[in-house]
């Protein structure tokens, strides 16, 4: 019950005069901040150190096309990179999901996996989510050039996957998923 007590204290620290901020009190600390926009058009970015146990190195880019997020763990010396982005689900993806399901909310999800991680889309009524999580040995942080192609790769898998929709065999690429925690989730095959 450790964690009840993490949280009381945190929200109690929110209301206290003391003003103490949320990064203070999970120990994170900003080395460097550039608000959007003021670097070059549509970006932001922020380094931070976070420690306790798990000693971290946080470099998080967003841009227009989507963010990469970079976390090197010193003690496991690793490098998690999460990519992600997201875009309104057009009309004709939305009546493929009325056709799959009765309810509102049905939720259709296509992984890849790969050696050093895995590529997520989840398409629902409201948008499309899609992010790439990566594991590389070492520090690995790219520059904006790279982070901008990484981006750029992840959007074409999507623009490919958001292809096949217009197949009249979609359905049958879909099936109901084993999930049993959530019964409107659907994978793509």
């Amino acid at each position: 019950m450790r964690w009840l007590t993490d949280i009381g204290e945190i929200i109690s620290g929110l209301f206290n005069s003391k003003k103490e901020s949320l990064d203070e009190l999970f120990g994170i600390k900003r080395i460097f901040k550039i608000d959007m926009g003021k670097s070059f058009r549509g970006h932001m970015m922020s380094l931070s150190t976070s420690s306790g146990d798990n000693k971290t190195i946080n470099f998080y880019n967003r841009y227009y096309g989507g963010s990469v997020s970079c976390s090197y763990h010193v003690r496991m010396d690793s490098t998690n990179i999460v990519i992600e982005n997201h875009t309104k689900t057009p009309n004709y993806i939305s009546n493929v999901l009325d056709k799959v399901s009765n309810t509102h909310f049905p939720e259709i999800i296509k992984r890849y996996e790969s050696e050093h991680g895995c590529l997520k889309i989840v398409i629902n009524s409201a948008n499309i989510h899609f992010s790439e999580d990566l594991n590389i040995k070492g520090l690995n942080f790219d520059d904006h050039y790279n982070n901008i192609q990484k981006i750029r790769k992840l959007n074409q898998i999507v623009k490919d996957v958001k292809q096949k929709f217009k197949s009249d065999d979609i359905l049958n690429m879909i099936k109901k998923s084993n999930n049993k925690n959530n019964s409107e989730e659907y994978i793509m095959i």
